[in-house]
């Protein structure tokens, strides 16, 4: 599971977790996966109360076979006066994050031998 913390520089991508499943039978599959928020520290402060992206990708003998990516919004939770702005790095507990519900699923063909 990949954050993308800039939308210019995959430098400031984080690696959130990863794992390795299997043998899972042919068919349809369900897996609950559990990781780390991203560490804001490593989001650069222009981009850090913007959209991002976190990326789940399934790979088969080091071909990716499937990504599903999900939008990320983090916005300032505290209430501004009019014209004011958020700070240029509020801190976690003066953020919210809204994961969007419709994930973006991109297959790949790839040999299953």
């Amino acid at each position: 599971m990949v954050y993308v913390g800039s939308a210019t520089n995959k430098g400031f991508d984080q690696e959130l977790d990863s794992v390795l499943v299997g043998p899972v039978q042919q068919g349809i599959s369900r897996f609950v996966l559990e990781v780390p928020h991203p560490d804001p520290q490593k989001i650069p402060s222009e981009d850090l109360l913007e959209v991002h992206a976190a990326l789940l990708s399934g790979f088969y003998k080091d071909k990716e076979f499937v990504r599903v990516g999900y939008w990320v919004h983090n916005a300032y939770a505290l209430p501004l006066a009019e014209g004011e702005a958020p700070p240029s790095r509020p801190s976690p507990n003066e953020m919210t994050r809204t994961v969007s519900d419709q994930p973006i699923v991109t297959r790949w063909p790839i040999p299953w031998d």
